[in-house]
């Protein structure tokens, strides 16, 4: 089985980190500046999370499938999580900028509150 190469996900700003959860086999984040925050993490940076699952030590046709997640609490206390998941590597960044627009205009547009 070909060896996986994180170099350009590295190279990108991603940091690897340890999936406490145990669902994939490997996984990274990367902050974000510019970004609406988090309600419980005021004053941090946006976080983003890439999980990667290695499908080829069940079937030999299998490949590698890449989720990117952006989770966080929106301002009235609901938590929102956003994924796109069955990505190749080259779509990681894309799609996390994709995710972090949406985060953005869920919190500007007060997504989750009740309109009367």
């Amino acid at each position: 089985m070909k060896e996986l190469n994180f170099d350009t996900l590295i190279g990108n700003g991603w940091i690897q980190f340890k999936d406490f959860l145990a669902q994939s086999d490997i996984a990274f984040y990367k902050t974000f500046a510019g970004h609406e925050e988090c309600r419980c993490n005021e004053g941090k940076k946006k976080q983003v999370e890439v999980y990667i699952y290695d499908h080829r030590k069940y079937s030999a046709v299998a490949g590698v499938g890449y989720e990117v997640k952006c989770t966080g609490e929106l301002p009235d206390g609901t938590w929102l999580e956003l994924k796109s998941h069955g990505l190749n590597q080259d779509h990681v960044d894309p799609k996390a900028q994709e995710l972090l627009s949406i985060w953005d205009w869920s919190v500007k547009n007060n997504l989750t509150k009740s309109k009367n």
